[in-house]
């Protein structure tokens, strides 16, 4: 049996090949890439991560306004760090997690004494809970910020 495809051509030969079950998954894959769905797949999420992305920006922007975002051109992360600040990142992403939103550290990832800061996430979430993650990472770094000051 012989398929072509626009990238590929798969070739099985049951006498050739009597137990080489790696042939039908590549006759299934070139089918499937020669239907086109693939790519309108990734444009549907590229669209969604876009826009989550997007969405995380500008609640960072407005929960977490003396934070500066790295990162947002690329990747399904933001780094976000607090210049010109001292607080113990591990102590608000504990009190986070106890709200029930996960905000790693971005002390866990340094090499070298930086500033705090942390890795947000937003492929998984809807923009609705994006928005109330952050908010909730906001009153725990403000909470965490006030009782380190008395």
């Amino acid at each position: 049996m012989r398929y072509q495809s626009r990238n590929a051509t798969a070739v099985t030969s049951t006498a050739r090949y009597p137990t080489a079950t790696h042939r039908p998954p590549q006759l299934v894959l070139a089918r499937l890439m020669d239907s086109g769905e693939p790519e309108a797949h990734l444009r549907f999420v590229r669209r969604r991560h876009r826009r989550r992305r997007d969405t995380m920006l500008r609640a960072v922007a407005e929960r977490l306004p003396k934070a500066r975002v790295h990162g947002a051109a690329a990747g399904l992360h933001l780094m976000v760090t607090f210049d010109g600040t001292s607080f113990s990142d591990t102590a608000v992403a504990e009190a986070a997690l106890a709200l029930g939103v996960k905000a790693h550290p971005l002390s866990w990832h340094q090499l070298r004494p930086g500033p705090p800061g942390f890795v947000l996430g937003y492929a998984a979430g809807p923009a609705g809970e994006i928005e109330e993650g952050v908010a909730v990472l906001g009153r725990a770094l403000r909470a965490c910020v006030r009782d380190q000051r008395h």
